[in-house]
């Protein structure tokens, strides 16, 4: 028995225990399995023992990712506070600043509360989908939506010469959707677009409507995905490394995006290698969701 749990274990006679250990399966994987055994009562010469093996790997990855998580938003939102004190008590602490200075120094201020507004609001979203949220459907251009958005991210942009262009037809397309967390899954892919692309780069926009289904589509010239990532790019929490290191930001937004497509009824792809920028793809039904 020892062997197979792993060397340490020793199982008393009389008792069950309910430990987790690795166990590595034929195909090559490792996982974490708790395994329960229990004596069968009975005479001597029918007793004997039940042992259970239960895959626990899911469990302890959430455990984990969660942990990260924590951790990753203690340290993003400390960093714009920590920002904005310093700017604040320059300016609070000096009278006699020059106006253009103390004007410079507010603006910092305001752009990082707009940062820590932001990332209050991705978790507030996050916690609100998790309980279910009711969808507000109603039918609404999407072009326009698209174009509202984009007219309010192009001065982060500009700031970096990053373009953004428009790859979709110029005419309306009509979706029957929360136009609220539509409006959600266009921020986060836009801003994620033009966070993970160079400078001097681009990002390109698309709407269509193929007769059964409405395509949404942004594309960047940024930094790419491993495939190794891939798979685990819309899991909650989970920050795909960029160059060598995590990412920042909470790792939600992606995994807001996909939970909102899904309530819709919809789908959404990615196509990514390293140093050819990402495409992701949006498809939702012409119909109302179920």
């Amino acid at each position: 028995m020892a062997q197979v749990l792993g060397s340490g274990v020793a199982w008393e006679t009389g008792s069950s225990r309910n430990e987790w250990r690795w166990l590595d399966t034929i195909d090559g994987r490792q996982l974490r399995v708790v395994a329960s055994i229990a004596p069968i009562r009975g005479s001597v010469d029918d007793a004997g023992l039940i042992l259970v093996f239960r895959d626990v790997s899911k469990e302890f990855e959430v455990e984990e990712l969660k942990r990260d998580f924590v951790s990753a938003v203690s340290h993003e939102l400390r960093t714009p506070i920590t920002s904005m004190k310093g700017f604040l008590d320059t300016v609070l602490g000096d009278p006699e600043m020059p106006a253009e200075v103390r004007t410079e120094f507010l603006g910092v201020v305001r752009s990082q509360l707009k940062r820590l507004a932001g990332m209050v609001e991705k978790i507030l979203q996050f916690s609100r989908l998790e309980a279910g949220q009711k969808m507000e459907l109603a039918a609404f251009d999407l072009t326009a939506l698209a174009g509202e958005i984009v007219a309010e991210l192009t001065p982060i942009s500009a700031s970096r010469s990053v373009a953004i262009d428009w790859d979709g037809p110029n005419g309306p397309v009509e979706v029957l959707a929360d136009r609220e967390q539509i409006r959600s899954v266009l921020v986060n892919l836009l801003t994620n677009a033009i966070k993970f692309t160079p400078d001097g780069g681009s990002v390109g926009i698309g709407v269509r409507d193929d007769g059964r289904e409405t395509v949404l589509t942004v594309r960047d010239t940024g930094i790419g995905i491993r495939a190794e990532d891939l798979p685990n790019l819309f899991q909650r929490f989970y920050r795909a490394p960029s160059s060598g290191q995590h990412a920042p930001g909470t790792g939600l937004g992606l995994s807001i995006v996909k939970e909102i497509v899904q309530r819709h009824g919809g789908r959404i792809h990615v196509d990514s290698r390293p140093g050819a920028g990402s495409t992701f793809t949006v498809r939702l039904p012409n119909r109302a969701p179920e």
